[in-house]
């Protein structure tokens, strides 16, 4: 449950920052917003390396949270599994549905970096056995 928990406030937190850096960089919310908009890379320089960033911090605080046990390989995918489908279904209920910016726009752009996100887990995980080894 608090992987699910996570999940959302992680989702949360990069939503709103994404609507806040679409208001500083003045793109309109009724704009047709992907690839071809001029200013989809600007954002894309920001959000990408912020979000990381915001996502390893939030990770780390998760993962202090959690028993992991000898069997912390396993248990950190399986967290990074939830957290991942959480994003999933989040973005596809507000990007593709609510937004209405379609299923294409959707898995050209954020798919693949949901199947990082059990690597990410995996690796704040190891960083956090040897830190708290040390």
């Amino acid at each position: 449950m608090r992987s699910v928990v996570y999940g959302v406030a992680i989702w949360t937190i990069a939503f709103l920052y994404s609507m806040v850096l679409f208001g500083l960089l003045e793109i309109g919310y009724e704009e047709d917003f992907g690839y071809g908009h001029p200013k989809y890379w600007t954002f894309e320089s920001i959000m990408t390396p912020s979000f990381l960033l915001i996502g390893f911090l939030l990770l780390m605080a998760f993962i202090r949270g959690v028993d992991l046990s000898e069997d912390w390989l396993i248990q950190s995918l399986k967290y990074g599994v939830v957290l991942m489908t959480v994003q999933f279904v989040l973005d596809t209920l507000v990007i593709v549905l609510l937004f209405g910016n379609g299923f294409g726009y959707f898995f050209g752009l954020v798919t693949l970096t949901y199947l990082t996100i059990p690597l990410w887990t995996v690796a704040v995980a190891a960083i956090h056995r040897r830190i708290s080894r040390s």
